[in-house]
């Protein structure tokens, strides 16, 4: 599990405990027989909430892989700058 995964996961369990001191059992059913509406909002919210978090996941797995390239980058650099003969062709 990825920090991002950690921080996303923390702060959605901080949530349910704020929710589970105030919102009383069988209030979704309730919702969603008297006010389906809301009851579809709340279904919205969660599904872009679901979408969202997957998008900050893949965000941070190409972050993470950025971070990789340019250190390979600035390693290629300074072994260039050493004088080190190159064990390939270069093509540029």
């Amino acid at each position: 599990m990825s920090r991002v995964e950690r921080v996303l996961n923390d702060e959605m369990s901080q949530l349910l405990e704020r929710l589970s001191g105030s919102v009383p059992d069988g209030c979704l059913e309730v919702t969603a027989s008297r006010n389906p509406v809301l009851r579809r909002r709340l279904d919205e919210v969660e599904g872009q909430m679901a979408t969202v978090r997957a998008a900050l996941i893949d965000s941070y797995s190409r972050w993470r892989r950025s971070l990789d390239d340019l250190e390979n980058i600035w390693a290629l650099a300074a072994w260039k700058a050493a004088g080190e003969d190159m064990p390939y062709r270069e093509c540029a």
